[in-house]
């Protein structure tokens, strides 16, 4: 137990502020414990000389009488924030499109971690600026952001135990202490190092990496959650959000929910929300991770579904590569093909395959809800039908060589892969909605 009462992987209580600065692209405060820290985006228009970097940083600290200490310590902090922007803007004429931004970071208190917070509320300041200038030119290659990124500061006041997010006496007590800032995906994007002049070891550099990361990512997620407001429903009002902007499918489930008394949503009502990506190596772990972090956004129930083809012969492929299996762009021409090829000595009676789908539904302080389903056929040598996509036109669903994208939309919505999952979901999703209420 630390000396304010916390344990030692606990950080402060944090409040955060997002679009709190009425003429910036992007703002955020942060008050975690008593350091307060603010961050301010403009853009403007400018001619992108040869290799001009596409922002301008300020970075300033109350100095409290301690000029000199402050001083330096700006210095340091800067670099350390020019180094997060650099790995985190693409600097290109392409990507930012004519447009500079110019970034303010004022720390008004200082009572520890000042650089870490001011690092998150950089990542806050920074997405709003990105999500309004892609709606603002309708482009979103405008000074794009490959992943969120959040930062964190471990001291150790003893070399066996790091201690996360320091206050100042903390910060005066450490022999050790450290400051990280990496991205979505587990890069580091910058790194501060202070061993207050004593040598140190592996262990130490261990116990940062290992605590920092796993707090960074933490921090990550609670950031994302706090850059859009969470759906305010009417009294009275239930709501239940499908992640996807297929009207279309959205419609197959406005009859499960909607005899119930609930309201049908998609991503379209909600279109400053992220996009998530699709980063899980299973159907379910997809879906999971969809409607789990818009769930935690918007902090109403959420159904996500993932959905793929399954092809015996080639061990389960494309499964949760379907929608891209000959490529990143989606291509479903290009996709029938690969398939054909894979296939090309395999004789009819081994080329089994099935529609898969998983719906997860999530909702706040919840476990996901999920439900699979299969539609079993075979994969045929042409393609036949207009009415489908995908890989409709070579699933083969009937001895008499009927393709799905030959069935009628009606007959394909009673069969379907999807159309099993509702059926399974309709069983028990009410009970495991509404019986918390109880």
């Amino acid at each position: 137990m630390r000396y304010n009462g916390r344990y030692e992987k606990s950080k402060r209580v944090t409040k955060i502020k997002t679009n709190d600065r009425k003429y910036a692209s992007g703002s955020a405060t942060i008050a975690q414990g008593d350091t307060i820290v603010h961050c301010a985006i403009h853009c403007t228009d400018t001619t992108n000389q040869f290799n001009q970097k596409p922002y301008e940083l300020r970075f300033l600290i109350s100095s409290a009488g301690r000029e000199q200490e402050v001083l330096e310590q700006q210095a340091k902090n800067k670099i350390f924030l020019e180094q997060v922007l650099s790995a985190t803007l693409l600097a290109t004429e392409a990507s930012t499109s004519g447009k500079k931004i110019f970034v303010e970071v004022v720390v008004e208190q200082d009572d520890g971690s000042c650089l870490a917070v001011a690092t998150n509320a950089l990542y806050l300041a920074l997405q709003q600026t990105v999500d309004c200038l892609a709606m603002e030119m309708q482009d979103h290659q405008v000074i794009r952001l490959d992943q969120a990124f959040g930062s964190a500061k471990i001291a150790f006041l003893s070399r066996e135990i790091p201690l996360v997010d320091p206050d100042r006496q903390e910060e005066k007590m450490a022999i050790f202490e450290a400051t990280l800032a990496l991205n979505e995906a587990g890069d580091y994007l910058a790194f501060q190092f202070d061993n207050k002049n004593q040598a140190f070891g592996i262990d130490e550099i261990n116990g940062v990496l290992i605590t920092g990361t796993t707090c960074v990512q933490e921090e990550i997620q609670e950031l994302k959650a706090n850059l859009y407001t969470p759906y305010t429903q009417k009294d009275g009002e239930k709501a239940i959000v499908i992640a996807t902007n297929n009207e279309g499918k959205a419609r197959e489930f406005s009859a499960l929910f909607g005899k119930n008394g609930y309201q049908i949503k998609t991503l379209k009502d909600f279109p400053a929300l992220p996009e998530v990506e699709e980063t899980g190596t299973t159907f379910a772990q997809n879906a999971c991770l969809k409607a789990e972090t818009i769930a935690n956004i918007l902090q109403v129930p959420v159904l996500a579904d993932d959905s793929g083809l399954k092809v015996d012969a080639l061990g389960g492929l494309p499964g949760v590569y379907s929608a891209r299996f000959a490529g990143v762009d989606k291509n479903d021409a290009a996709n029938n093909a690969k398939l054909l090829y894979e296939l090309t000595d395999v004789p009819d009676e081994k080329r089994t395959a099935q529609f898969h789908c998983t719906l997860a539904l999530a909702a706040p302080k919840k476990e996901t809800l999920l439900v699979e389903a299969e539609w079993e056929g075979r994969i045929g040598r042409i393609p036949r039908g207009e009415n489908g996509f995908g890989y409709d036109p070579l699933f083969v669903v009937d001895l008499d060589g009927t393709t799905a994208a030959e069935l009628t939309a009606k007959e394909k919505n009673e069969r379907s892969h999807r159309a099993k999952a509702i059926v399974k979901l309709e069983k028990n999703w009410l009970d495991w909605l509404e019986g918390a209420k109880e």
